[in-house]
């Protein structure tokens, strides 16, 4: 995969978007001013609900665009959905998209069993978020495996940032 700049490479991901599994937004990192971030997870947690309803239950959906693919993967009664472009492999995104939200459920445990604001109480980890993405964006060279135990990584390390 060739990046031409670093215009180029910042356009690779769209944005994540972690919400709880009736579509309520957690966490989020947007490049991409189109992406609704509350019309997303509401979609896609139409479409949870309809797999519990009538298919058992909905692991993950891999949605292939001209341009942009979204990934998506449930656990913990969260949901994870990766927006980028289709030019990026895909290796191993259930695996590490199930860690990443085991690692986020492991951390925010409390804090997702309580009622209230959330804006407050994960908007720190955006910022995480967004440094992460850039950093592992720079990095990518012909492989993108790990990128969700990349994006992720810090969040075991850094419960609280200054």
């Amino acid at each position: 995969m060739k990046m031409n700049n670093i215009e180029d490479r910042d356009k690779m991901i769209k944005g994540i978007i972690i919400a709880k599994d009736n579509g309520i937004p957690l966490v989020q990192v947007l490049n991409d001013e189109s992406i609704n971030s509350t019309l997303i997870p509401a979609f896609v947690s139409a479409l949870h609900i309809f797999g519990k309803e009538n298919l058992g239950r909905i692991e993950e959906i891999m949605i292939k665009g001209l341009d942009v693919d979204m990934y998506i993967a449930t656990k913990h009664n969260l949901i994870i959905i990766a927006i980028m472009s289709s030019d990026i492999k895909k290796v191993d995104l259930h695996k590490e998209a199930e860690e990443a939200l085991d690692t986020f459920y492991e951390i925010f445990k409390d804090e997702l069993n309580n009622e209230g604001s959330y804006q407050d109480v994960f908007a720190p980890y955006e910022i995480l978020l967004r440094e992460q993405i850039k950093n592992y964006v720079s990095k990518i060279s012909t492989t993108e495996k790990g990128f969700f135990k990349k994006l992720f990584s810090s969040f075991k390390s850094n419960k609280k940032i200054g």
